[in-house]
């Protein structure tokens, strides 16, 4: 019979081929707190999606099954929570009237439709003028119109 202490080690190089998450390859005991590495911990943006509650199932599950092993991480979901919880108690967000203002004047666009060449040949998105005009507001004279100038011009 094998000796006890060498099963764990052909074990271990019995499966050393599949992803960690299947196969152990830690010699802690089972059972034991799982150390986890810093790149398998949960991102600030994933933490912060798990206390909104905007994961979606499957990411929810993981995250979930990784907050019951991991301490840091469960931790940083508790201070996130918290932080989210002063904020709601905190009084109304106001915005300024001015950003309130320029917000109302971005020009509506209606959904894309057909293509031109098809019943009534009008143009889809903005006049020319508009992007343009809301553009010229911003310090850099760009506005982040660079892309839609060139698709309004086609």
């Amino acid at each position: 019979m094998a000796d006890p202490g060498s099963v764990g080690h052909v074990f271990r190089r019995a499966f050393s081929w599949l992803p960690a998450q299947f196969a152990s390859q830690s010699d802690a005991p089972v059972g034991a707190p799982r150390q986890f590495r810093s790149t398998e911990h949960l991102s600030i943006e994933a933490i912060a999606a798990f206390v909104d509650g905007e994961l979606r199932m499957n990411a929810h599950l993981r995250a979930a099954h990784h907050l019951s092993l991991c301490a840091q991480c469960a931790a940083e979901v508790d201070d996130q929570s918290r932080a989210r919880a002063a904020l709601r108690d905190s009084h109304p967000i106001r915005i300024p009237s001015t950003l309130l203002g320029l917000l109302s004047e971005i020009p509506r666009c209606p959904p894309e439709g057909p293509s031109k060449g098809s019943s009534g040949g009008s143009s889809q998105g903005p006049p020319d003028g508009a992007a343009a005009g809301f553009g010229d507001r911003f310090a850099d004279g760009d506005g982040g119109n660079r892309g839609r100038q060139s698709r309004v011009r086609r």
